[in-house]
């Protein structure tokens, strides 16, 4: 399952990752006849996205390197296609490494990976003025011109995500490449010399990374609205949802409504579950936000801010350098704290790739609210936010057919019942079990804005008078879908599950994991499974199935992170490291084993939590 997301994709989210996995298939080589089709390892289920790696696996170069990806970033999934490498359905027939090489080659080049990544290892600084560059680069070209039409938008959304996304990312790549690279020559370099967790001690506090500035700068504006008391017994005594419309009618004090602006203007583009497009972004719908500053006004204990984790945690990786490459002596040593100072310097620059996807897909998604601002002026949908539950093919022919006309293709039936049983490629999924809604085609003439309010008696064409109900029903299946508590990390195509090869926990009641972030605490659990809305008290250990940057701003207020998910490279992982809050990873069922208010330990330098 891709990006250990767990809720469902919506159905122009899907549709964005087809078009961006189109754009990944051309860029190794691989280029699709239809980008709209998506990449042929691109797969769904039930509203999920999910990665077809059966090429892989069949693979000489693609056993070695899948699973060692996986390793750190979804350890549970790589001892899962482990298991799988003796399955006769997955037996190699691919043994040459010539292909996969030359095509690594082609595009270095390219990109001129090698060379970026050896300047940035020489001079640190000028990786991070090439990050700056691409930030103002895609906030100056992401728009389309203010007077397009809403095709042109549409083409326009088409195209960046199609065409233009992708090839951003190699631009950025090589610094965080070169720093990790760094790291793992370290630990060749000290072999036995350095103890479980003290490499991990080095990634605490690091610099340039946008998820960890975008937390502290959160926790900033909750230290100003401490210091105004008025201000902040109102945070602490309103939801957040009132408090959220009174942001939209400019009625909260100044302090507050100020911050939030400057923030909101910052990283105003991220959510939780922000990579599928269809998802509200937090300057649309700034609750959790907001949310999260409260949880940081009940934070009252000095020692335990985040700002001051922070800084003892960049302080205590700059003693560990000196305190390894002591150990290491001589030129080993030299080499060893080059090496690490170079890690420090660049690793950080890892959240950056997926923060400018990030906010690629929020300007595409406001192109797509104001094409769907004209199709609900036309009554064709019942809010712009309905645009999201079409496809971009069916939003194409929405706006391409002309009333009193016919979809291309469409005999006109009337409107589909919602218990047909027919489905299309860009339907969201169905449950196991279930029956999928009926997908069709397109809508009316195209002008500035998305069109003209419909003329009182036309009539729609019977595909545009569906539209309504298709969206309805989507609705419906994405509610039943967020429903479900198990899935599947990965899946066979028969539909069965395969499981990891069983480790027994050494004492009784405890749960293994990969280790994430060193250190060990005991304290009581809260199990979170959305992080909208969610209290968390100071020092709780917080048990969740994954976590996305969305929800990193409730890290720092807890003492400790228990993820189902992931691996000793996740987001949560990274952001858990930097704060020195002890985590574990990739720990099955953890949010069904652990109860809320349950007193449990975790180490996060053997990867095991103590439930009993």
């Amino acid at each position: 399952m891709a990006q250990g997301i767990y809720p469902p994709i919506t159905p122009m989210g899907m549709s964005a990752f087809r078009l961006l996995s189109s754009s990944a298939a051309a860029l190794l080589g691989a280029p699709v006849t239809d980008r709209l089709d998506g990449a042929p390892q691109f797969a769904e289920a039930a509203g999920r996205m999910f990665i077809d790696v059966t090429g892989m696996m069949r693979s000489r170069v693609g056993r070695v390197v899948l699973p060692r990806m996986l390793d750190v970033m979804e350890a549970r999934s790589a001892t899962v296609l482990r298991g799988l490498f003796d399955d006769p359905r997955f037996s190699m027939t691919q043994r040459s490494v010539r292909p996969a090489l030359r095509r690594l080659v082609k595009n270095a080049i390219r990109f001129r990976i090698p060379a970026r990544a050896a300047q940035a290892l020489l001079k640190p600084e000028k990786a991070h003025r090439r990050a700056e560059r691409l930030g103002v680069r895609l906030r100056t070209q992401l728009a389309a011109p203010a007077d397009a039409t809403a095709l042109e938008r549409l083409d326009h959304v088409e195209r960046i995500l199609g065409t233009r996304a992708v090839p951003l990312l190699p631009t950025v790549l090589p610094g965080p490449l070169a720093g990790f690279a760094m790291l793992g020559l370290a630990y060749r370099l000290l072999g036995d010399r350095a103890r479980p967790g003290e490499l991990q001690t080095v990634l605490r506090g690091l610099p340039h990374n946008v998820t960890t500035e975008m937390d502290l700068a959160l926790w900033h504006l909750a230290t100003r609205i401490r210091a105004d008391r008025e201000a902040a017994s109102l945070l602490l005594g309103t939801p957040a949802a009132e408090l959220a419309d009174r942001f939209g009618d400019g009625t909260l004090p100044g302090v507050v409504d100020r911050g939030l602006k400057e923030f909101l203007a910052v990283y105003g583009v991220r959510a939780v579950a922000e990579i599928d497009l269809g998802v509200p972004r937090w300057s649309e719908d700034p609750t959790h936000v907001i949310a999260v500053l409260a949880n940081y006004l009940r934070l009252e204990d000095p020692a335990l801010s985040p700002d001051a984790l922070f800084a003892r945690g960049a302080a205590e990786a700059v003693l560990m350098i000196k305190s390894l490459s002591a150990r290491a002596g001589g030129v080993r040593g030299r080499i060893v704290r080059f090496a690490l100072s170079r890690t420090r310097a660049l690793a950080g620059v890892r959240e950056l790739p997926k923060f400018s996807m990030v906010t690629i897909l929020a300007a595409m998604r406001a192109e797509l609210v104001t094409i769907g601002t004209g199709l609900t002026t036309r009554g064709l949908l019942d809010s712009p936010q309905d645009i999201f539950f079409l496809t971009m093919e069916e939003v194409r022919t929405a706006l391409t057919t002309a009333p009193g006309k016919t979809a291309p293709g469409e005999s006109a039936p009337a409107a589909p019942e919602a218990s047909t049983p027919t489905s299309s490629s860009q339907s969201t999924p169905a449950a196991p079990g279930e029956s999928a809604p009926a997908v069709s085609g397109g809508s009316a003439p195209a002008i500035p804005g998305g069109g003209t309010p419909a003329a009182p008696g036309d009539t729609a064409p019977p595909y545009l008078a569906t539209l309504r109900v298709l969206v309805s029903e989507r609705r419906e299946d994405a509610a039943r879908e967020r429903r479900r508590r198990h899935l599947p990390r990965v899946l066979l195509s028969d539909g069965t599950e395969p499981e990891a090869v069983a480790t027994s926990a050494p004492v009784e009641g405890a749960l293994t994991g990969t280790p994430a972030s060193a250190g060990s605490v005991t304290g009581i659990a809260r199990v979170v499974l959305d992080p909208v809305g969610a209290h968390l008290e100071p020092g709780e250990i917080l048990i969740c199935p994954s976590a996305d940057p969305g929800w990193t701003p409730l890290f720092l207020t807890a003492g400790g992170l228990v993820m189902e998910m992931g691996g000793a490279n996740s987001h949560g992982a990274v952001v858990a490291r930097e704060y020195g809050i002890p985590a574990v990873v990739g720990v099955a069922r953890a949010t069904e084993h652990i109860v809320t208010g349950q007193r449990i330990t975790l180490d996060g330098t053997s990867g095991m939590v103590i439930t009993a």
